[in-house]
């Protein structure tokens, strides 16, 4: 190879690393991803302690109206990673009159870890080793 062919070779291969770079980053269609208005949770009615799945709009926060007795005591159940158990966080009043939500923070009841997530119900990392945490007071 001449000495002129191998900076031109160079050139064109950076060039082209370049475009499938800017195409993979840039050039994958312009629409959003699709994400359903629903969303299906586990959790726990904290009135009649039902434990069930529930579908609800994407924009509502918990509580939830409970599937079996319809009151909206319906709460997700959390995940703990440090210490493998589901619990349903403290619960917090911030609207006078308005019903109990989950705090902003959450955090494990049993082991006060921060490593928690929603429970995902039969997935792949989420197994139990134990029972269930205390749930919250309800009134």
């Amino acid at each position: 190879m001449s000495r002129g062919v191998r900076p031109l070779l160079l050139g064109i291969l950076v060039v082209l690393v370049l475009a499938a770079g800017g195409y993979a980053f840039f050039g994958r269609g312009k629409s959003a991803p699709n994400i359903g208005s629903e969303f299906t949770e586990a959790g726990i009615c904290l009135a009649c302690k039902n434990d069930a799945q529930v579908t609800y709009p994407r924009a509502e926060p918990a509580p939830h109206r409970c599937p079996k007795c319809g009151q909206q005591a319906f709460y997700p159940w959390y995940y703990c990673f440090d210490c493998k158990r589901r619990f349903v966080p403290a619960l917090t009043t911030r609207d006078a009159g308005g019903p109990a939500r989950l705090p902003l923070g959450i955090a494990c009841p049993m082991c006060f870890g921060t490593s928690v997530s929603p429970y995902l119900a039969n997935q792949p990392g989420y197994e139990l080793s134990g029972p269930d945490g205390p749930l919250p007071k309800w009134p």
